[in-house]
């Protein structure tokens, strides 16, 4: 699988868009600071290297300004031969801007070893919910099948 790899996103509200270039990218954050200007995608990563992953999406449409929530975006890992992973901090939460055009982008770094030694494969998945206090589920959704990587 590719390094970005593009997320499907699947909505179900006229007048707003999401751009069918959603992607997510792996990297290896650099020593110098927590994220680069320019991510290089990676398959492998060693025990003493810090990684991390960007996701990006975008928004437009005539009811863009209308909608109020977040959206949350999440990390899967299934280790080859071992079943799921939990992965900690897989999880984060971005308030949905009422704007159009809207990018969005979040970025989630792991500490060297947070991963322990294996092949694991990669999904992503994006998913629009209504404000607080009820979260109500949106009507948008997205997964992407992410690149199989190494952890040594």
């Amino acid at each position: 699988m590719a390094n970005p790899f593009t997320i499907l996103v699947e909505d179900g509200l006229p007048l707003f868009d999401v751009a069918p270039s959603a992607t997510a990218t792996v990297f290896e954050l650099p020593a110098s600071g927590p994220f680069p200007a320019v991510v290089t995608p990676v398959h492998s990563i060693g025990p003493t290297q810090g990684w991390g992953v960007r996701v990006r999406w975008s928004t437009s449409g005539a009811l863009s300004p209308l909608l109020a929530g977040d959206w949350v975006v999440t990390l899967y890992m299934d280790r080859m031969g071992g079943g799921p992973f939990s992965v900690p901090g897989g999880q984060q939460t971005t308030p949905l801007i009422a704007a159009t055009p809207q990018a969005y982008a979040v970025d989630f770094s792991f500490p060297a070893g947070a991963i322990p030694a294996g092949a694991y494969r990669l999904a992503v998945t994006i998913t629009m919910r209504g404000p607080a206090p009820g979260h109500v589920p949106g009507p948008l959704g997205g997964v992407g099948d992410g690149p199989l990587l190494q952890f040594y």
